[in-house]
């Protein structure tokens, strides 16, 4: 393993020698003279397709089309992302890319960037390693001022650094706020753009059985972190509450294991039965897996009918209450809340859009916790990894209706069962009715 990295670190430091050579460029800005009232084209380079960066950085979007309505802003980004950035943030020119393009992809891009639109003043991006592709665009674009995170290129090939990811604690909307500030433009306090149209909304919480089109805003003199939901407060007192449990991250470190969420899934069936909620509301319970975890989905969803049905024979068969908390409850003629599934191919509007529809969200650290901060959904986080990395104060979640908790394991699934119910079902108790 230790020679594989090896290898990957040589060739990755070959290529960002060769295309800095190859596709040398310094911009000419004056750092000291950056001014965002004076641009008149910027181009955001979002070509990983990362959510949670997207999120997190409506805010600066936000300010930079509210206090400079004339700069053309342009997006480069993948497909799955350009509706978000076409219909939800509003740029002006949103671009589709393949996530690695070649150079002549890049050139075809850049053509097209400067062909009907101002010359380009400045590119941002939030790569924190550069590779050629970067070099390529800033080559063909040539602003005049280049926002970025490479610290081997501050002060040469990025004029205007944003933050250096292996030094910087600062959040990511602040580290956007003091580039803001540098260029002299005013910015609101922090809040992120949920990224759904109100026709997205809509159909999701028709699908979910809530009122559609529930109206978004708060009251005027609403706190909105001591507020309700917005949606749940907007919905009348018989629609169901919605229960999100996003189980996995892309890292496998950042899993629950199955057996976690089916105990998981119980617990709060059991509660909300014993508690007789369903009186008062309906309950669903929707699993986040993406397409590409059905297995895990699948997964739990055997597991569940498995424990369920072993519940029914326990309590017909008068054996008493069973691990699993679900003896006794079914004979009541009350059916367990309902256990939902996210559609399959679901966009990012639709996948914001279901986050914004839950009471409630049990996530392991993924961009689920950053959409769920736009919406003001009260969630539980499990974080890996120690509270003062620079990644962890980077990308903490925004405002107070999250609450995150750090396991002392290398693995969320290494995490002890009963521990973990506890710890979300503590939660769940505090935010969900009584």
């Amino acid at each position: 393993m230790a020679l594989k990295h090896v290898y990957f670190a040589g060739r990755d430091q070959v290529r960002f020698s060769w295309a800095r050579h190859r596709f040398a460029f310094i911009p000419s800005g004056v750092p000291d003279d950056f001014d965002f009232a004076r641009l008149e084209h910027m181009v955001v380079l979002k070509l990983d397709g990362k959510l949670g960066d997207t999120q997190a950085m409506t805010h600066f979007y936000a300010n930079v089309q509210r206090h400079c309505p004339n700069l053309h802003l342009s997006v480069v980004c993948p497909d799955n992302l350009v509706p978000v950035y076409r219909d939800v943030l509003h740029f002006d020119t949103v671009l589709p890319s393949s996530r690695k393009p070649k150079a002549a992809e890049i050139k075809s891009i850049c053509a097209r960037l400067t062909s009907s639109a101002p010359p380009v003043d400045l590119v941002v991006s939030t790569e924190g390693c550069y590779r050629p592709r970067d070099f390529i665009f800033n080559y063909e674009l040539k602003p005049r001022f280049v926002a970025g995170c490479d610290a081997r290129l501050q002060g040469k090939e990025i004029n205007l650094f944003l933050f250096d990811p292996d030094s910087d604690r600062r959040h990511i909307t602040q580290c956007f706020c003091d580039f803001m500030a540098r260029g002299h433009l005013a910015y609101e306090p922090v809040s992120y753009v949920p990224l759904y149209t109100p026709e997205i909304l809509g159909a999701v919480q028709t699908s979910l059985g809530l009122a559609p089109n529930a109206r978004m805003e708060q009251d005027a003199d609403a706190d909105a972190e001591a507020a309700a939901p917005l949606l749940q407060k907007q919905q009348p007192r018989s629609a169901p509450l919605i229960v999100g449990i996003n189980p996995c991250g892309a890292p496998q470190a950042r899993r629950f294991s199955v057996p976690m969420v089916v105990s998981l899934i119980v617990a709060v069936q059991r509660y909300w039965l014993e508690h007789h909620l369903q009186a008062q509301h309906q309950l669903k319970i929707l699993l986040m897996c993406p397409d590409s975890l059905r297995d895990f989905q699948q997964a739990v969803q055997q597991q569940l009918q498995g424990v369920i049905a072993t519940a029914a024979a326990g309590t017909e068969a008068g054996t008493g209450d069973d691990a699993a908390g679900m003896t006794g409850l079914r004979l009541e003629g009350v059916e367990p809340p309902e256990l939902m599934f996210l559609p399959s191919s679901c966009s990012v509007e639709e996948y914001a859009a279901h986050i914004a529809c839950l009471a409630a969200l049990v996530t392991v650290d993924t961009a689920a916790v950053h959409l769920a901060c736009a919406s003001h959904i009260p969630q539980l986080c499990f974080y890996l990894g120690d509270a003062n990395s620079f990644e962890d104060k980077r990308w903490a979640p925004v405002g107070a209706r999250a609450q995150v908790v750090r396991p002392q394991t290398e693995r969320l699934d290494q995490m002890e069962q009963k521990t973990f119910v506890a710890m979300s079902m503590q939660f769940l108790q505090q935010v969900l009715p009584q």
